[in-house]
This record gives structure tokens, sequence and C-alpha cells, in this order.
């Protein structure tokens, strides 16, 4: 008797340490990941900066290396910032939102949230007037890739963009051109949200999972697009 009622709550309380244990793995996976897209971009800050590009990669791939993440929000970015004595500091803040669910439904429930801060390698001034940072010799040179689903590097005119909405983030700059969609109810995502819009024809954003939603593109530097490993469209030349 003692048994029948013994082991179901320990089989339940088995069952949501190893889901708990899951999504602290998922978490450090997470910041590690996260933290190596910081540290590509601290060093390649001085000649090809992604200050809107890289916040929306960090997304995809934390989504997309942990699969029991259902969403990924950027609470925090903060790009070439002063903190304190420190300057040319790069800032992120982010929050995952599990999706599985344990015997007691408690996973579906908890969040992870990281932080991490640390400093670009900009090149400062020689001292004789002249600058020691490439950034100030190299023009921006922005092509479009699709992350999920793409192996190609686009220009802006390309036909292939067309049908697709760009990935981004919610500011008032989004929020003066589109109105929130219908469907999946973005009204009540929040400023720094990532956000998908059609600016060909589109009148509203859209939230992850909205049906609305199918391919995406972000934008990215040339440079990095190449070292990414992408090659150049054969319809619009890249």
């Amino acid at each position: 008797m003692e048994a029948s009622l013994v082991f179901p709550a320990f089989l339940i309380v088995m069952m949501l340490l190893i889901s708990v244990m899951d999504a602290y793995a998922a978490g450090e996976n997470a910041m590690f990941a996260a933290c190596d897209e910081l540290h590509e971009e601290s060093v390649k800050a001085a000649l090809v900066p992604e200050p809107v590009s890289r916040p929306l990669f960090i997304v995809s791939r934390l989504s997309r290396e942990n699969r029991n993440v259902g969403r990924v929000l950027i609470t925090g970015w903060r790009y070439m910032h002063e903190s304190g004595s420190m300057d040319d500091v790069i800032s992120l803040d982010f929050r995952l939102f599990f999706s599985e669910t344990d015997p007691l439904g408690g996973i579906s429930r908890l969040r992870y949230d990281g932080s991490i801060r640390c400093r670009a390698f900009t090149g400062k001034d020689n001292g004789d007037g002249t600058s020691c940072d490439p950034a100030d010799t190299e023009e921006s040179d922005p092509v479009y890739v699709f992350p999920e689903r793409g192996e190609r590097y686009h220009r802006r005119e390309c036909p292939f963009l067309n049908p697709a909405c760009q990935q981004m983030f919610l500011d008032k700059t989004v929020k003066k051109r589109f109105g929130p969609c219908s469907i999946c109810h973005s009204e009540s995502a929040g400023y720094g949200s990532v956000v998908y819009c059609f600016f060909n024809e589109g009148e509203v954003y859209h939230i992850g999972g909205c049906p609305m939603v199918d391919k995406y593109f972000v934008e990215m530097e040339r440079a990095d697009a190449i070292g990414k490993g992408y090659t150049p469209c054969g319809t619009c030349g890249g």
C-alpha cells in the first residue's frame, strides 16, 4: 500500500528533476553561444560593426541550438557605450522561455535570464591626430541573408526578398510605420522584441509563430556574410 503511494510521487519528482536539469543545461548552452557571438563581435567591431544584425543572429542561434526553448527575447542591447570608466562596451541581456512541460507543468513556467558584458577592440588615437580605428575608413556594405534556410547573400532589390519578411527589433520607427497583427496579436510585444515586417506591401508587424511568417531575412555586412559561409546570389549578384 505504501509503495503504491510513494512510487508515483517518487517517479514524478525524478521526472521533474530531469526536466529542470534539461532546462539548466539549455540555459548554460545559451549563455555559451551568446558569449561566443559577442566575442566575435568584439573582435570585428572595428572593421564590420553589426549593431543591428548581431542580436538577431543571437536569437536565431539560441532558438536553433536549444529545442526546449520556446521563445528567446532580447531584453537589453547596448552597443559601444560607456560603463563607468570603460568605453566601447557591448552589453546583452536575454531571456529564455521554455516550451516543454514536466509532469507538474512547471517547466513551461520557467525562464532563464542571461547578462553579458564585453569590451570591443576598436583601436584608439595614435597621439598624432590620426586614428588607428579601421572603421573610420570602412564603408557600410549591407547584404541580406536567410539565416534559417539560405546559403546566399542578396542585394536589397533581389526578387527573392520580395515575398519574405525582415526580422528586426520592435522600436518606435517600426510602430510608426506598421500596426499590430490581429492574427498573432503582436500588440503584446514590447520594445526590443523580435518582430517580422513585410516592407514592400505589409501594413502590420508580426511576432514569432504567426502563420503569416514563413521565410524571413536579416541584414548584415557583406564581409561578415562571406565569413559565415554565404555566397553571392546567382540572380542579383549579391
